[in-house]
């Protein structure tokens, strides 16, 4: 399929360019494409490297496994076909929540990593399971509670009310959410879709799944000591957070600084939980990072050819002319 796709973008694009006489433009455009593709690969893997780094101290730490099952009756109901304790399924958690806390930097290398042990639990490489396409759906509709990102930038430029998107945001993401869950359900079970769904690999869930590391299975209680300084550190970070509450009451308005809170400290609230949730348990944390870091290095290496193959394409269709085809017929 996508094989075709793409053969058909290529000809059309010519073809279109050919009409309109934007061959030198289309000539440019497949070559900063190639060019944007690689940039954008390159700028991924610091922040794939490092997420995909915490992510290995969480599961290292027991954290991925208590928020799986935490969260494990609507996964379970959502992908049943994916075992609790895999991998992908705490992958998809992390990425969702990261979506819905407006974290897409986070995100990216979560859903890339979903997908990647999602792909392990398929049994035939070139088709995607109804596994793959439902998290693909669920990605894509982007479900937002705190849209920090979309709301830092209505204030950059001078919003009166930037974060008057609220309730449309949760509105308009919920039943994106909504729709694109029901229309994967619906489809996979039309009878084209269900003779195409790739069988489950079966055998031992220990084959299927990477099981924690020696070092997982020994991790020792917590030490009082070691409980006593997380206390002590969040408690001094929460009077930090008051007196910057307090000293910045007078200069911004109520909703406003609670906005820019939300916006700005999240993320190295969540990297600081992390961290010290697996020293907590005893975790190498500096070793285990790194070691998940070169994995998430690999993978922004791996996605490569892809983004260059897919922009280059994309990159073509619009230089000929394409998009604005699309748009005058569709605009209407």
């Amino acid at each position: 399929m996508l094989n075709s796709i793409f053969v058909f973008v290529v000809m059309t694009s010519l073809l279109l360019a050919g009409l309109s006489g934007q061959m030198q433009e289309m000539t440019d455009s497949i070559l900063t494409s190639a060019r944007g593709a690689v940039d954008l690969a390159l700028g991924l893997i610091g922040t794939m490297a490092f997420f995909l780094g915490l992510m290995n101290v969480a599961k290292e730490a027991g954290l991925l496994q208590k928020i799986a099952r935490g969260i494990g009756p609507t996964m379970r109901m959502l992908f049943p076909s994916v075992p609790i304790d895999h991998p992908a399924m705490s992958a998809m958690i992390l990425n969702i929540s990261s979506n819905m806390l407006g974290l897409g930097n986070a995100a990216t290398p979560f859903g890339i990593r979903a997908m990647e042990e999602l792909d392990k639990l398929n049994s035939r490489k070139d088709t995607a399971s109804n596994a793959m396409v439902l998290f693909l759906a669920i990605n894509t509709a982007g479900l937002a509670i705190l849209p920090s990102g979309v709301i830092a930038l209505r204030a950059s430029v001078g919003s009166e009310d930037a974060a008057g998107i609220f309730f449309s945001t949760w509105f308009a993401s919920g039943c994106a959410t909504v729709v694109g869950i029901l229309a994967a359900i619906l489809l996979s079970r039309l009878p084209h879709y269900r003779t195409t769904e790739p069988p489950h690999l079966t055998g031992n869930l220990a084959e299927q799944t990477e099981l924690p590391t020696q070092h997982t299975t020994n991790i020792k209680r917590t030490k009082r000591w070691q409980y006593w300084v997380v206390l002590l550190f969040w408690l001094t970070f929460v009077l930090l957070l008051m007196h910057h509450l307090w000293s910045s009451f007078s200069v911004e308005q109520p909703e406003i600084l609670v906005r820019s809170v939300f916006s700005s400290w999240i993320l190295p609230v969540l990297v600081g939980s992390v961290v010290l949730y697996g020293w907590s348990q005893n975790v190498k944390v500096y070793e285990s990072l790194v070691e998940g870091a070169k994995q998430g290095f690999e993978v922004a290496l791996r996605i490569i050819p892809y983004l260059v193959t897919i922009l280059v394409a994309v990159g073509m269709f619009r230089a000929s002319g394409g998009i604005d085809v699309l748009v005058k017929y569709v605009g209407p």
